[in-house]
């Protein structure tokens, strides 16, 4: 037995034990290998020349309300061959990982593992909101009808789309016809006038920092967040940001669509803002069941456990993190 960092041709036999341990697709896998993977950050277990478990470090740092900062390794993809389960082999792994940082932190998959991880050393520090919505619950947005009908795809978001504040529909397609018909409900906007729009990572970063300025949160480098979103983005996922008639961002949001499920992974802003920036997504994606992960501090959602830390420290926020 031995625990040593992954070389170069050690990386397939690394993906093979991924897609046995989680089922991704290969093509991601081979890009966040190609995005992620360093000499020194992919941990390998190995048994008579037999790969049968591995995790990836991730830098990060946890940004504390007085400016202070703590450097982390966030754990991703911790994993163990089937045949070689309830060995001891990520018990080891985690171990080893914390010769590389006085701090360590995963995302554990399944309320299952929260105790796993609690007896092995680990304490739940992060917790977040999740609120859930069908969608009878939504107001969807009235978005620029006249040229948004026939469509339900990102076209129009790619290209700046306006949301007017004078009134909201709820959108209805009929069976019988392609066309859009609208019925007008009234509903009170926080914000008068307002565009979805794409925005860089780099821009993303800079208000995820201005928003969570009030919070302790985890902190990703620009090239590493970039990364990130990268990722995301090839797994399905989107971001955007939500700016007023002066081209200021007032809010972003970072989800995916799977099926008929829209999942907002991070939303930034005041909490006034959120519905109706779901209502305007809804437009285009038509989703039967929205959930959206909150800050601690929202005053809507049900809290639960997120991440889990090789010690105990205060409470922080660690919405945006790869799960």
């Amino acid at each position: 037995m031995k625990i040593e960092f992954a070389k170069r041709e050690d990386w397939e036999e690394c993906k093979w034990l991924w897609i046995e341990a989680f089922g991704d697709e290969k093509s991601y896998i081979d890009l966040f290998y190609h995005l992620f993977v360093q000499k020194d950050n992919l941990l390998l277990y190995w048994i008579e020349g037999e790969i049968v478990g591995m995790l990836t470090l991730l830098p990060a740092s946890l940004r504390y309300i007085d400016g202070s900062q703590t450097a982390v390794k966030y754990l991703y993809a911790v994993a163990t061959k089937k045949s070689f389960q309830n060995r001891g082999v990520s018990t080891a792994l985690l171990n080893a990982a914390q010769k590389f940082a006085a701090i360590t932190c995963l995302c554990p998959a399944t309320k299952e593992l929260f105790s796993f991880y609690e007896k092995r050393g680990y304490s739940t520090c992060s917790w977040i909101k999740e609120k859930r919505y069908a969608q009878s619950e939504l107001s969807v947005l009235w978005v620029n009808f006249e040229q948004a009908q026939n469509k339900k795809d990102f076209s129009l978001l790619e290209k700046e789309f306006f949301v007017h504040g004078q009134s909201s529909v709820k959108l209805q397609e009929k069976q019988s016809s392609s066309r859009l018909t609208a019925a007008a409900v009234p509903l009170k906007m926080k914000l008068k006038k307002w565009k979805i729009t794409t925005i860089s990572a780099i821009q993303y970063a800079r208000f995820r920092e201005v928003s969570l300025a009030h919070l302790s949160y985890i902190f990703w480098d620009d090239e590493l967040l970039e990364k990130i979103l990268l990722a995301e983005g090839v797994g399905g996922s989107f971001y955007y940001g939500i700016s007023n008639e002066a081209g200021q961002i007032e809010a972003a949001v970072l989800g995916s669509m799977h099926e008929t499920q829209l999942t907002v992974k991070e939303f930034l802003g005041e909490p006034e803002y959120l519905e109706e920036v779901l209502g305007a997504l809804n437009f285009f994606y038509q989703a039967e069941k929205i959930t959206v992960r909150l800050a601690q501090a929202f005053p809507m959602g049900e809290s639960r456990p997120f991440v889990v830390f090789s010690m105990s420290i205060p409470p922080v926020y660690m919405g945006l993190v790869m799960d």
